[in-house]
C-alpha cells in the first residue's frame, strides 16, 4: 500500500514539476505575454509522454530501487538520513540514465525525495 502511494506521489510531483517549468519558468524567461499559451500547449504535449512513458520506463524502476533502498538501509534510520539518501539516489539515477541538465537533476531529486516522504513509516 505504501509503495503505491509513493509511486502515485512521484507521478504527481513529476507532473507538477513539468507544469511549473513549462508554464511559469519558460514564459518568465521569454517575456510573459504571448509565450504563455505556447508554453501551456507545450505542457499538454509533454504530459502524455510523461504519464505513459516516463511512468513505466523511468519512474517505476526508480521507485523499485527506492523501495529496495528503503527496506534494506533506511527503514530504522532518521528522517534526515532518508532525505539525504534519496536525494543522492535521484542524482545518481539521473546521471546514470543520461540526464545532464539541471532541470532533470532537480526533477529526479524532487521525485526521489517525495517517494521517500510518502513511503516512510511514521514513528509514534
Amino acid at each position: 500500500m505504501k509503495f503505491g502511494l509513493g509511486f502515485l506521489t512521484t507521478y504527481l510531483v513529476a507532473i507538477i514539476f513539468i507544469f511549473i517549468n513549462n508554464c511559469i519558468v519558460v514564459p518568465l524567461q521569454a517575456g510573459f505575454s504571448s509565450v504563455f499559451i505556447d508554453s501551456f500547449l507545450g505542457f499538454i504535449r509533454e504530459l502524455l509522454p510523461t504519464v505513459i512513458l516516463s511512468g513505466w520506463i523511468y519512474l517505476l524502476p526508480c521507485c523499485l530501487i527506492g523501495e529496495l533502498l528503503y527496506r534494506v538501509f533506511i527503514r530504522n534510520r532518521g528522517f534526515i538520513t532518508g532525505l539525504i539518501s534519496f536525494g543522492l539516489l535521484g542524482i545518481v539515477l539521473t546521471l546514470l540514465i543520461g540526464g545532464r541538465s539541471i532541470y532533470s537533476l532537480l526533477l529526479a531529486t524532487a521525485v526521489a525525495i517525495s517517494f521517500y516522504i510518502a513511503r516512510r513509516e511514521k514513528k509514534i
